[in-house]
């Protein structure tokens, strides 16, 4: 057995594989980030995860003519031994900059082969042991008006000595046969003056930039309750706390101001809001201050009537698609942990205009609001909207939750007033979701399309999400559906639990996105519906089966195969890693 009191120091102990864009070496908040293998003798391409993409500036970023003789990649630096005898060490010093360091060197070629994402470029300024690289990011998304953004990349060598000639860039080594060179790059907001101050604060060794990253480290990633654990269990924390803090960012434009939580870096680079409400659930208790600030960011960038859009970017937001109404119920169970007033304060007031949006922007003469399709709910091509916009079970019960949330942040502020407004709106809301989209004899709730009023029987678990916000249904007709529909194995609780699509349905489709896997924010609402209402048994067994099933993924992927348990999608997701973190504190603690 282990136990978490010594994770991050058994964290930083842990090999890493830096070898994809979506593993790659990016610790302090940085946007920048490394890609390194040990068949590279260097830094083998250079990223920027900026505005929803992940940018190929450098394909041969820097180099020594050896081959690799030993490679090790761990949370806070990378080292290489070449055949020729150099030894190679490369650790960040702070965010978006990092030191290259090389004793028994032979000549360091840097910039070398532009990436497919680097436009246009220019050396901007050489000088003695300076040189300054002006150019453009090539935009690759049509969604965002910019074609391109604007970069500035720079490089001071502290030992050795820089050459430029006819556009090649190379450092030899000094009479101590060492190098020791700083890198920085800075995207959208660019300035020499600022880039030239990171520069000069590179520190003399890399062993000083190795010691500000396991500072980050330590702060970023928090702790954890000191909590027994198997071995297998041991090394999940390890991969999951990694995915979680190597996914956060300090990104410019839009986003400046605030730590972003990317779900995946190298494949969703940008501040998404369901994403956010659920790695809240591990950052909630391993650091509440960045879990504020994903809600806070999100609330900061709702638009003027209220709109907050699906996800931030850094000159852009997702301009037609909303996600579904999370930010209550993830920012409630802060301000209380917390205790945070002033937080609970900026939250209301933002949801409270955000939920007038919904009110108005979405709402339709049956009373209910509409859900244009798939995307918005976070179920992209669920067969729900294969004929069109409905009235979304989930989404409706979605915003009866944030309303109830905000009747309840309200209590804290002692704003009886609110408090009963809100709790009226819910009422209202969840009986009409009752009145029109609730089936008696199915005992389940139903979408209906917008256009027409008919009913589409297809058993989702969004069906069951009313329970979760809070339905008027009397407990045992809720109960008889949790019965008869979730914890049926021959509808949602049979070799995975909870399928996006219930077994049994002529769509069902288990390799498929969201026409069938088992998601595990939709899992967990699940296991929340079953808590609910006090299922103790189920809700154990249930997770107990989820819970297995990643370790034996040893990845936390995107979405699973509800018949074999497979991973499937990204393998850095951080809703996953933050739910297996959320479920293991709760086995652990008796819950």
């Amino acid at each position: 057995m282990k136990n978490t009191k010594t994770l991050i120091d058994d964290f930083l102990q842990l090999d890493m594989d830096y070898s994809i864009r979506q593993k790659a070496f990016s610790p302090i908040y940085s946007y920048v980030n490394l890609v390194t293998d040990p068949s590279f003798p260097g830094i083998r391409e250079l990223y920027l995860d900026y505005n929803r993409k992940s940018d190929q500036l450098w394909d041969g970023f820097l180099s020594f003519g050896a081959d690799v003789k030993t490679y090790t990649a761990k949370p806070d630096r990378i080292c290489h031994e070449l055949s020729d005898g150099t030894v190679l060490k490369v650790a960040y010093y702070c965010e978006n900059a990092f030191l290259v360091e090389a004793e028994n060197a032979s000549a360091m070629t840097c910039f070398q082969k532009p990436g497919k994402e680097l436009g246009e470029h220019w050396i901007l300024e050489k000088r003695a042991g300076q040189v300054l690289i002006q150019g453009y990011a090539i935009n690759r998304d049509d969604r965002d008006p910019d074609l391109q953004a604007p970069i500035l990349a720079g490089m001071r060598v502290l030992r050795g000595t820089l050459h430029v000639r006819k556009g090649k860039i190379t450092v030899e080594p000094d009479k101590d046969g060492r190098i020791l060179a700083a890198f920085h790059l800075s995207v959208l907001k660019i300035s020499e003056k600022a880039l030239k101050k990171v520069l000069q604060k590179a520190p003399d060794s890399a062993d000083d930039a190795i010691a500000a990253t396991r500072n980050w480290i330590r702060e970023a990633a928090g702790s954890l309750p000191a909590l027994d654990a198997t071995e297998k269990e041991y090394h999940m924390l390890l991969v999951a706390v990694g995915s979680l803090i190597f996914n956060l960012a300090k990104a410019p434009g839009n986003l400046s101001g605030y730590i972003s939580f990317f779900p995946s870096r190298g494949s969703y680079t940008t501040h998404f809001t369901w994403d956010s409400c659920f790695q809240n659930l591990a950052f909630e208790i391993m650091n509440p201050a960045i879990a504020k600030d994903s809600m806070l960011q999100l609330v900061s960038n709702m638009r003027h009537d209220g709109k907050i859009p699906q996800f931030l970017c850094s000159t852009w937001n997702r301009p037609h698609e909303v996600q579904p109404a999370l930010i209550g119920w993830a920012s409630l169970r802060l301000a209380r942990q917390t205790n945070d007033l002033s937080f609970a304060k900026k939250i209301l007031s933002a949801l409270e205009i955000n939920n007038e949006w919904w009110l108005s922007a979405r709402m339709t003469h049956y009373g209910l609001i509409y859900c244009p399709h798939g995307l918005e709910t976070g179920q992209d091509d669920s067969p729900r909207f294969d004929d069109g916009p409905v009235l979304a079970v989930d989404m409706n019960a979605y915003l009866v939750s944030q309303m109830r949330c905000c009747a309840e942040l309200a209590k804290m502020l002692n704003l009886p007033g609110k408090a009963a407004r809100w709790e009226a709106c819910a009422d209202r809301l969840a009986a009409r979701m009752v009145s029109l989209l609730y089936d008696p004899g199915r005992n389940l709730f139903i979408d209906v399309l917008a256009a027409t009023g008919e009913r589409r029987p297809l058993v989702t678990t969004s069906g069951l999400i009313p329970l979760w916000a809070g339905s008027p249904l009397d407990d045992a007709t809720a109960r008889n559906m949790i019965e008869r529909w979730l914890l049926n194995p021959e509808h949602m609780f049979g070799p995975v639990p909870f399928p996006s699509v219930a077994y049994d349905e002529p769509v069902y489709d288990p390799p498929h996105w969201w026409r069938g896997p088992t998601w595990m924010p939709e899992a967990w609402l699940m296991l929340e519906v079953l808590e609910r209402y006090g299922l103790t048994d189920a809700y154990k067994e249930g997770r107990k089966r989820l819970y297995e099933m990643m370790i034996r993924n040893g990845q936390f992927y995107e979405l699973f195969n509800s018949q074999t348990g497979e991973g499937e999608g990204n393998p850095e997701q951080g809703w996953t890693a933050a739910i297996f973190i959320r479920m293991f504190c709760d086995i652990k603690s008796g819950k």
